[in-house]
């Protein structure tokens, strides 16, 4: 056997050792390819080649150190875990930079949601673009303070009137009642004398316990108002209750003389009987109040395709402009002293239809605000046939007067889209829910089309024979739908 060595022999003897090991069946299996020569930790390793010389004479082994070379794998390895770490550091800086600019609209948010906790309910936030979740919850957030900075006026607002409206409760009560133990002291002390002046002074004293009486009766209705302020939806007979509302006016305070003026014997609409009872109460009770005695006044009703129509008119004072704006203002008295005039009432402006009024009006001032043409369309045929909520059943009149009407609307007008309320009673309360919908050729309804989302969500079970597709928006007010409307 020969021994070959290239490169740097410090140790010969080594390497003869190590070579040694190598036996011949190695030596013909590694013929003429390279293998390593491990030292066993005793060294260096070694590349070695062999190959048998021909007639079996030996063999020629060349060897080379690893040295060099482990020396170079371990400085790239050095290297590569240096620049890994420092590449890393440096995306580390990158994502920190990149997220602190992201984030940097929520420092805002902080600073805002500081000032607002402090009483500062102006404070906003600079708006962000909305394709990205920052700019959306920017926007979201500074809808939700115009909200609460609206609602939080509404209610510093509502307690202002509140106090106001207690303080006056308590002025018109004590007023009576101080009436009444000064009258009760000077019959105790046999001040009044007479059978006539006696009598004058119970007179006196049930004048004034009456007084008190019609203000307890204006605070129970109030408090009554505030546990129910749905209306429940109902047929009326509007000429029965007018008549009623008249009587019930005579026999309470018989010194006008009122008429009643009816487009015709048959006025019937849907709406809340009590409410309007009380609207055409109220308004009656003014003009007897504040007119003189023997007056006229005139109670009239009539109806077209638009609506129905109560007036109630006289000869009074009337109201002035600057009141005229705030008449329907929860506590609102045109007169704002305490110093009661000679007319009769209660004095403590309550407004017991202002309910019912916001209610009907919120569509109008919604179509003023938007510039929106509201139009309304009755079925001709259906009035020509007499259907009524009283002629026939509850189903055929919505059928005629409410499914039909609105198929012949969306035929005349062209409309794209209908809105609607609709209620269902759960119980002793009553859920408004909300309709909304897009139509298609055939009066088929396509929801999916127009909030895909929603219909995902709220889309109910129907019969296959159903062409119309309802479903409750039941977090959306009208409000929402009208802005939807606006801005699509």
């Amino acid at each position: 056997m020969g021994l070959l060595t290239v490169g740097d022999i410090q140790s010969p003897q080594r390497i003869q050792t190590l070579v040694a090991g190598i036996t011949p069946d190695e030596i013909s299996q590694y013929n003429d390819k390279p293998f390593t020569l491990d030292s066993g930790g005793r060294g260096n390793d070694y590349r070695v080649l062999a190959r048998l010389l021909p007639s079996s004479v030996g063999s020629v082994i060349c060897a080379i150190s690893l040295d060099g070379v482990e020396r170079a794998m371990n400085q790239l390895r050095f290297l590569f875990l240096a620049v890994g770490f420092l590449v890393l550091i440096v995306l580390g800086l990158i994502a920190r930079k990149i997220i602190d600019i992201s984030l940097r609209p929520l420092k805002s948010v902080e600073e805002t949601a500081e000032a607002f906790a402090k009483g500062d309910f102006s404070a906003r936030l600079d708006e962000a673009r909305t394709d990205t979740e920052v700019g959306r919850l920017t926007s979201a957030l500074n809808q939700m303070l115009a909200r609460i900075e609206e609602a939080f006026a509404v209610k510093v607002a509502s307690e202002d009137k509140l106090r106001r409206f207690v303080a006056d409760a308590s002025h018109e009560l004590r007023t009576p009642l101080t009436a009444i133990r000064g009258f009760s002291e000077l019959h105790r002390q046999g001040a009044i004398k007479g059978e006539e002046k006696t009598s004058e002074l119970i007179r006196r004293i049930e004048d004034e316990s009456l007084r008190m009486s019609s203000l307890v009766e204006d605070l129970l209705l109030l408090a009554r108002l505030d546990q129910s302020p749905e209306m429940l939806m109902e047929p009326v007979d509007l000429g029965r209750l007018i008549n009623e509302v008249v009587e019930s006016a005579r026999a309470a305070r018989n010194t006008h003389e009122i008429s009643i003026e009816l487009e015709s014997e048959e006025l019937f609409l849907l709406g809340d009987s009590l409410r309007i009872h009380q609207v055409i109460a109220n308004l009656l009770a003014n003009a007897q109040i504040h007119t003189p005695d023997g007056s006229k006044i005139i109670v009239s009703a009539s109806q077209d395709d638009l609506a129905t129509y109560i007036s109630v008119s006289d000869n009074g004072p009337g109201i002035s402009v600057e009141s005229q704006e705030r008449i329907f203002e929860r506590f609102y008295r045109a007169d704002l002293s305490r110093v009661r005039s000679g007319a009769e009432g209660t004095g403590l402006g309550i407004d017991t239809t202002w309910k019912f009024r916001e209610m009907i009006e919120f569509r109008d001032q919604m179509a003023d605000k938007y510039q929106i043409k509201l139009m309304t369309h009755t079925n001709q045929d259906g009035v020509r046939d007499g259907v009524t909520p009283f002629s026939t059943t509850a189903s055929e009149y919505t059928r005629v007067m409410k499914t039909v009407a609105l198929r012949q609307a969306l035929d005349s007008y062209g409309f794209d889209a209908a809105i609607g309320g609709s209620r269902r009673d759960e119980e002793k309360s009553r859920a408004k829910e909300r309709l909304f919908s897009v139509r298609e050729s055939g009066h088929r309804w396509d929801p999916r089309a127009q909030r895909p989302e929603l219909w995902r969500t709220y889309n109910p079970r129907i019969r296959p024979d159903q062409s119309m597709r309802v479903f409750p928006i039941s977090d959306w007010t009208e409000l929402d739908i009208w802005s939807y409307i606006q801005l699509h």
